[in-house]
């Protein structure tokens, strides 16, 4: 099962649940500025298409078919890639890759004494 869930505008009535969506159509391409939950402060242009056919079922099962445009065709599609292991970061332009290299550096050096920290919390016990 995959589960996309999203709420673009933060009120719960805008909250979208998609259990195993697919992305029957994507139309066109578009750069725009998009960052990650999973790398604060790093944002990038990425091309996205601006419209999207999305097909999933709700929760409780019943079929759905979204036509979705702009800001959420992108939460979407940047979402859709984490269920497929890809992050925003392996769709950056070399040159942007260039640019951020030391705030990816930094978030990856954090993460590890944070891992390592926590390995030898475990260890003390």
């Amino acid at each position: 099962m995959r589960l996309l869930v999203l709420n673009p505008s933060g009120r719960p009535e805008d909250a979208l649940t998609l259990v195993n969506p697919s992305l029957v159509l994507e139309k066109g391409e578009a750069l725009g500025d998009e960052g990650c939950l999973s790398f604060p402060g790093i944002w990038s242009e990425i091309a996205r298409a601006p419209r999207l056919l999305v097909e999933a079922q709700d929760l409780d099962g019943n079929p759905l078919r979204l036509e979705l445009a702009d800001y959420v065709a992108r939460i979407v599609q940047h979402e859709f890639d984490h269920l497929d292991g890809i992050l925003f970061i392996d769709r950056m332009s070399p040159a942007d890759k260039l640019r951020t290299r030391k705030a990816l550096r930094t978030l990856e050096d954090d993460y590890q004494e944070k891992l390592a920290a926590s390995g030898a919390m475990k260890k003390g016990r």
